[in-house]
C-alpha cells in the first residue's frame, strides 16, 4: 500500500493503510449480543488458530422461512446452512454455543481475507472494518483496483 484507501457505506466503512503486514482491527455490534472486537496480524498461525473456525452466522427466525420456501419450491437457497456452518442466533443467545470468543467478528474477519484476495496477489496493510461485509470488502478491493497510484507490487 503507498497510502490510506477507505470506503464507507453509512455507519460500516472499511479502510487499508500501509503496513509491513497484513493486519485487520475490526468491529462488530449485534443488537442481541453487543458489540465484539478482533484484532491481529493475518498469518498462517491466526488464520488457523483463530479465524478458520469462525461460523457464518444470522437469525433463526430469518433463516427457517427461507429453507421452507427452498424446500417447497426446490430453489438452493441457504443450501450449505446447517448448525455445523452457521450460528443461529436466537434471542440473546447462540444455539449450541459459539466456537470461541467474538465467532460472528472473527467470521467477518475471515470473510474480509477471502474478498481481499480478490486482489490476486498478497496484501500488505492494515485494515480498519466497522460493520463490513461482502459488499463493502468488495468496494475496497474495488477500489483499489481502480487506482494504481494507491499500491505496488512488492
Amino acid at each position: 500500500m503507498r497510502r490510506l484507501v477507505e470506503v464507507r457505506d453509512g455507519s460500516r466503512s472499511l479502510s487499508i493503510a500501509p503496513a509491513d503486514a497484513l493486519s485487520v482491527e475490526a468491529q462488530l455490534a449485534l443488537a442481541h449480543l453487543g458489540e465484539m472486537r478482533w484484532t491481529g496480524t493475518i498469518s498462517p498461525e491466526t488464520f488457523e488458530g483463530a479465524l478458520a473456525s469462525a461460523r457464518s452466522f444470522g437469525r433463526l427466525k430469518w433463516a427457517l422461512p427461507l429453507k421452507l420456501y427452498a424446500f417447497t419450491t426446490g430453489r438452493p437457497i441457504l443450501r450449505g446452512a446447517d448448525f455445523s456452518s452457521t450460528a443461529a442466533i436466537v434471542g440473546r443467545r447462540v444455539v449450541g454455543g459459539t466456537r470461541g470468543p467474538a465467532e460472528p467478528v472473527r467470521h467477518r474477519v475471515l470473510d474480509l481475507i477471502g474478498d481481499l484476495s480478490l486482489a490476486g496477489g498478497p496484501i500488505l496493510g492494515h485494515v480498519r472494518a466497522a460493520h463490513t461485509g461482502h459488499t463493502l470488502n468488495h468496494a475496497l478491493v474495488a477500489k483499489l483496483m481502480r487506482d494504481p497510484s494507491a499500491w505496488e507490487l512488492v
